[in-house]
């Protein structure tokens, strides 16, 4: 929808130029007033096909708009000639232009995506739970962090290589996406650690839905027959935490808790609000 809006701003853009390049005559030169549609739209949503179109509309007004104000001055070789060549050059801007946009977000994604599971890595991880606290904080909404760690994963990578590994590490991640919300986040922290976001999700929320992900993830390691179960730590904010380093490191200290305790466990914590001090008055909102 965006794009077929774009799409259509791009082609009144250049049917208006197309007008005022015929009214104007032949002194003045329209030629980088066509670009600034085609450019639009070949770089903002980076539609290629749309692109290519306008670009070709372009050329079409340009010769029109040409022919009408000198075109019987104008050999048919010249008139063939200006329309091949503008014709070569807007398509050519209009593909370069969405080629490049396309390699951009695609390095852009590269730069937040862990290369093995396709989730979050750490970086994009630590940028996003900050947007989340930051929103916890002005909203009032609980915040559920949870790390994980694969109880034996090393023995997978010493016996099976380090390439079974990997395939292992790729399914955990898939079970984990595939039993969350799309609006939760799964990043992969490095070596077999994993992060979660639930934001919106409160403490009665969270029990259930880590009980779903540790019997997902048991299955999924039984179907390739792979002796590795997992260790969660999880932690319910009811007020949003103070960084991010407090968010990851409360998880991870529950995670530990849940490794000694026997693995294959989950850990819970939940951080309520704190209780008003006796006496204290509210403080008075402002008008």
């Amino acid at each position: 929808m965006k794009q077929l809006a774009w799409n259509s701003l791009a082609a009144l853009a250049v049917l208006l130029i197309g007008l005022a390049d015929y009214l104007s005559g032949p002194m003045i030169a329209f030629s980088l007033f066509y670009l600034v549609p085609i450019s639009a739209v070949a770089w903002i949503p980076g539609n290629r096909r749309g692109g290519v179109a306008v670009a070709a509309l372009s050329a079409a007004i340009w010769f029109a708009a040409e022919f009408a104000a000198q075109g019987t001055s104008l050999t048919p070789l010249v008139l063939g000639w200006n329309g091949t060549t503008r014709l070569t050059i807007f398509v050519s801007i209009a593909v370069l232009l969405s080629a490049f946009k396309t390699s951009l977000l695609h390095e852009r994604a590269l730069a937040r995506t862990d290369s093995i599971t396709g989730v979050l890595n750490a970086r994009a991880f630590e940028e996003l739970a900050q947007a989340e606290i930051d929103r916890s904080r002005r909203y009032a909404h609980p915040l559920t962090a949870a790390y994980l760690d694969l109880d034996n994963f090393k023995n997978v990578n010493d016996k099976l290589g380090h390439s079974q590994g990997d395939r292992l590490l790729h399914v955990v991640a898939t079970v984990l996406r595939s039993h969350l919300r799309q609006t939760d986040a799964v990043a992969r922290l490095g070596g077999d650690e994993f992060a979660l976001l639930l934001p919106e999700t409160d403490h009665a929320a969270a029990q259930p839905v880590m009980a779903k992900l540790q019997q997902a993830l048991r299955q999924g390691m039984r179907q390739h027959a792979w002796p590795v179960t997992c260790s969660i730590g999880a932690v319910t904010f009811d007020a949003a935490p103070d960084s991010v380093d407090e968010l990851i490191t409360s998880a991870d200290k529950l995670m530990y808790l849940a490794k000694t305790a026997g693995k294959d466990r989950v850990h819970f914590s939940h951080r309520k609000k704190p209780e008003p001090e006796a006496g204290a008055v509210p403080a008075r909102s402002q008008e």
